[in-house]
C-alpha cells in the first residue's frame, strides 16, 4: 500500500516546527503528546482527501483512488483516537484552547474543499492554521495565554511574512498586479509585529516592579 502525504513541503515545518518548541515550553504533558500526533495526522490526511475530492485531477482520482482511500482512513482513525485520547488528558483550559485551532481548521476545510487553499489568503489561513496547533499544547503544560499566544504569534509572523513576500515577488517577476501583495504583507507584518509587543508588554507586566504602579513605589 503508498501512503500518500502532502506535497507542500513548506507546510511540515509550518506544523511541526511551532509543535517541537510548543512541546519543549509545556514541559511534554501527556495531554500535549497525545494532541501533537493528531495534529500531525489530520495535517496528513489533507493530501488523500483531495485525491478523493479530485483536486489533483481527474487521473490522479481514478490512479490513485484506493490509496487515497486507505490513507485518508489511517490518518483519519490517528486523528481521532489520539484526538480523543488528548480531550480525556488535557486540563480543563487545555481543551478549552482546543477552540482555537479547531476554529481555523474549520475555516481551512472550507478553503480546502472549495479549491483555494493556494490562492494569497488560502496560504494565509493555512499558515495561521498550522501554527494554532501549537496553543493548546503550550497550555497543556501550564503556561498562560500569554506564552501560548506568543509562541503561535511568533511563528505566525515568519510563516505570513515568507508567504506574502514570495507572492509578491511572483507577482513582480510574472508582470501581475502586485501591488495588493505588498500591501497585504505590510499590513500583516505590521499587525503580528505589534500582536507580539502587545503579548511581551502583557510579560512584562507579570514580572515585580516592571509596570506602573509597581515602579512608582519602588522609586518612592
Amino acid at each position: 500500500m503508498a501512503l500518500l502525504i502532502p506535497r507542500e513541503h513548506s507546510a511540515y515545518g509550518q506544523l511541526l516546527m511551532p509543535l517541537v518548541v510548543a512541546l519543549v515550553i509545556g514541559g511534554a504533558a501527556a495531554g500535549a503528546l497525545a494532541l501533537a500526533p493528531a495534529a500531525v495526522a489530520a495535517f496528513l490526511a489533507h493530501e488523500p482527501l483531495l485525491v478523493l475530492l479530485g483536486q489533483r485531477g481527474g487521473r490522479a482520482s481514478r490512479d490513485r483512488n484506493t490509496d487515497a482511500r486507505r490513507s485518508f482512513v489511517l490518518f483519519g482513525i490517528v486523528a481521532i483516537v489520539s484526538g480523543c485520547l488528548a480531550v480525556a488528558l488535557l486540563p480543563t483550559r487545555g481543551r478549552l484552547a482546543l477552540v482555537v485551532p479547531v476554529a481555523f481548521a474549520l475555516v481551512a476545510a472550507v478553503l480546502v474543499t472549495s479549491g483555494r487553499e493556494r490562492t494569497t489568503g488560502g496560504e494565509v489561513l493555512i499558515a495561521f492554521t498550522l501554527t494554532s496547533a501549537s496553543f493548546p499544547i503550550v497550555m497543556a503544560g501550564g503556561d498562560s495565554v500569554q506564552a501560548a499566544a506568543t509562541v503561535g504569534a511568533v511563528f505566525a509572523a515568519a510563516f505570513v511574512s515568507a508567504t506574502l513576500a514570495v507572492r509578491a515577488v511572483i507577482a513582480r517577476a510574472t508582470r501581475s498586479p502586485h501591488g495588493p501583495h505588498r500591501a497585504a504583507a505590510v499590513i500583516v507584518i505590521v499587525l503580528l509585529v505589534l500582536a507580539l509587543g502587545v503579548l511581551n508588554s502583557l510579560r512584562a507586566c507579570r514580572l515585580p516592579g516592571t509596570c506602573g504602579g509597581s515602579t512608582g513605589r519602588l522609586s518612592a
